[in-house]
């Protein structure tokens, strides 16, 4: 998703062309499924979990539709320090991407994804919860939110092998961290930390020892030749 995020717009802090690009995404999922909702008179269809069995793409249409939310909402965001109304819409928009979110970490683990695929929803999940909190100004929940988000992603980093994606979203955060433990700090509360997926972290850690494991027989394969 990044790179789609860098290409349409957000490498300039374009919010509105990203959102006009996951809106013209999420239109040629729904004709290429043939999941239309209903010609003059509007039909909300749900995404039931036996389609995501039947075809991937219905897991990419509730991923834009976060992403949509999102993108929606940080627009919303240049004006909402001048104009009471936008700062309400930006949260109603924060609280769908929110809950677009949460769909998808529940639908990834409903379907037994792969441990590094659970990961990946559970921090992207993390990560919008953050924000919404953050916008709301609840500092402390928001940076149990939000660490948990980048503990996620340093152990994905460790656990594959390109993880510059990983590590530049574990600094995306950094900054709204140190803002929030700021925030606590300065009302004399205590800093918190996120601690979530163990279990998952369990089996990421084998990969991480095979991982090492390999290299280190490489590394022998090639002295010894």
């Amino acid at each position: 998703i990044k790179e789609y995020q860098n290409l349409h717009g957000l490498k300039h802090d374009d919010y509105q062309r990203y959102r006009q690009y996951c809106s013209r995404r999420l239109h040629r999922l729904y004709k290429g499924l043939k999941f239309l909702h209903g010609g003059k008179k509007f039909t909300n269809k749900k995404i039931t979990p036996d389609l995501f069995v039947k075809d991937i793409r219905y897991m990419q249409i509730i991923l834009l539709q976060a992403e949509r939310a999102w993108a929606y909402a940080m627009d919303l965001k240049q004006f909402a320090n001048t104009e009471s109304r936008k700062q309400v819409h930006l949260i109603a928009k924060l609280k769908k991407a929110v809950f677009y979110a949460a769909e998808l970490e529940s639908n990834c683990v409903s379907l037994k994804c792969d441990t590094t695929t659970q990961l990946e929803a559970k921090a992207y999940h993390h990560y919008m919860t953050g924000v919404l909190l953050f916008e709301q100004g609840n500092w402390q929940k928001s940076v149990v939110s939000l660490s948990a988000a980048q503990k996620i992603y340093n152990k994905l980093a460790d656990a594959v092998e390109d993880s510059e994606l990983y590590r530049e979203k574990h600094d995306e955060m950094t900054p709204k961290v140190q803002y929030c433990l700021y925030n606590i700090q300065s009302m004399g509360g205590e800093n918190v930390q996120g601690e979530d997926g163990e279990g998952l972290f369990q089996e990421l850690d084998s990969i991480i020892a095979n991982k090492a494991t390999k290299s280190a027989a490489a590394g022998m394969f090639c002295r010894d030749t």
